[in-house]
C-alpha cells in the first residue's frame, strides 16, 4: 500500500482551506515514479493542483535550489517523499519551510521532534515487535519463505501544535482527535 496519496489526504484534512501543494521528490528514488503517479491521481480527486518539485540528485545544494522553488511557488503546504538524504538533511529542511512559513507533512515522526509540523507513517515500534512473532516462529522450525508477507495495519499520526501556531495554523480540532501524539 502506498502511503503517499493517504499523506496527502491527510494534509488536506489538517489544511482544509488549502489548494496549492508541493511534492518535494528525487527522481532517483527507486518507486519515484509511481509515488508522483499515486500522488497526482489523489491530488485530482480530492480538487488541489500539486507541483513535484524533483531534486534530482538528493544533495544539499539541489535540495536548497528545489525548497526555494517551492517557496516562490505559494504553495499552501509541501509533502517531503521518501529519500535517505532527506532524512539526514531533515533538520535543515524542516529550518527552511519554517523559516518561509510553509506547512510540512512527512513521513517519519523523525522530522516532527526536529520541528516538521504532520508525519503519518506505519508505525515502526509497532512493526519491530510484530516481527518478534517470526523470529518465534522460524526458531520453531518454520521456513522463512512459508511466512506470508504482511502489511502494516497500524499507522502514526502525529502533530507539532508548537510548530502549527508558528505558523499561525489553527488545526481542526477533529483532526487532532485522531492523532496518536501531539507535541504542544
Amino acid at each position: 500500500m502506498e502511503l503517499n496519496p493517504k499523506r496527502l489526504e491527510r494534509f488536506k484534512e489538517a489544511l482544509p482551506h488549502a489548494k496549492r501543494f508541493a511534492a518535494l521528490a528525487t527522481s532517483k528514488h527507486r518507486v519515484y515514479a509511481r509515488a508522483v503517479n499515486e500522488l497526482e491521481a489523489a491530488a485530482k480527486s480530492l480538487g488541489v493542483s500539486l507541483q513535484i518539485v524533483d531534486v534530482g540528485e538528493p544533495s544539499s545544494s539541489a535540495i536548497d535550489i528545489a525548497l526555494e522553488t517551492i517557496s516562490k511557488s505559494a504553495m499552501q503546504g509541501v509533502l517531503v517523499l521518501q529519500d535517505n538524504t532527506f532524512v539526514r538533511q531533515r533538520e535543515r529542511i524542516v529550518r527552511f519551510v519554517s523559516r518561509h512559513r510553509i506547512p510540512s507533512m512527512y513521513e517519519l515522526r523523525e522530522y516532527i521532534e526536529v520541528g516538521g509540523l504532520i508525519a503519518y507513517d506505519a508505525d515502526l515500534a509497532y512493526q519491530y515487535r510484530s516481527a518478534a512473532g517470526y523470529v518465534d516462529k522460524i526458531l520453531k522450525g518454520a521456513t522463512p519463505a512459508d511466512l506470508p508477507v504482511q502489511e502494516p495495519t497500524k499507522f502514526e499520526l502525529v502533530i507539532n501544535l508548537k510548530t502549527a501556531k508558528a505558523l499561525g495554523l489553527t488545526i481542526p480540532a477533529q483532526f487532532l482527535a485522531r492523532a496518536d501524539q501531539v507535541i504542544e
